[in-house]
């Protein structure tokens, strides 16, 4: 298999900003921006907390101020990505698109609004079910589409298949 990363083909981490999100129009040119620094940030740090990846209380503020703005919105953040994908795809003769659902947990301190509780009353969290196209040795072109929901309540004490936990 190419271990090749990803983003050796794709040039500096700016140019391939500006080109992936050349469609984004979150209603406001300042958001844009915010948001094109953010992903350039997190393409060279990603993986971990938002201030760690900063490294700096205004920057990381500047990042939550942005998720918390009313006009941001994810449909509106992965449509220029999608696009972009979906023309890298083309370029290629053979993709894999592969799925997985993930559990994201928080600890469960106070109630937050879009959580739902996880495997114990104590934890809160959320589900997310990407699904994501790659090259044949590897390389990942995108995310296609992204599920994200929580649960409403606690599941019963019985498994997926109907049969009853211990």
């Amino acid at each position: 298999m190419n271990t090749k990363h990803w983003s050796s083909t794709l040039g500096t981490e700016l140019d391939w900003v500006e080109e992936e999100y050349l469609s984004l129009n979150l209603g406001d040119k300042r958001l844009d921006q915010r948001l094109k620094k953010i992903v350039s940030v997190m393409t060279k740090r990603g993986g971990t907390s938002l201030p760690d990846i900063f490294g700096n209380w205004s920057d990381t503020k500047g990042a939550y101020r942005f998720f918390s703005n009313p006009k941001v919105c994810y449909d509106k953040i992965i449509f220029p990505h999608r696009q972009s994908t979906k023309k890298r795809i083309q370029k290629q003769e053979t993709v894999l698109v592969l799925s997985d659902t993930t559990e994201v947990y928080y600890r469960k301190r106070d109630h937050v609004e879009g959580l739902g509780p996880m495997n114990s009353e104590y934890n809160q969290g959320l589900l997310l079910h990407p699904s994501i196209a790659f090259t044949p040795d590897g390389i990942p072109l995108g995310i296609l589409d992204l599920k994200m929901w929580s649960r409403t309540e606690l599941g019963s004490n019985q498994t997926q298949d109907g049969r009853k936990h211990p």
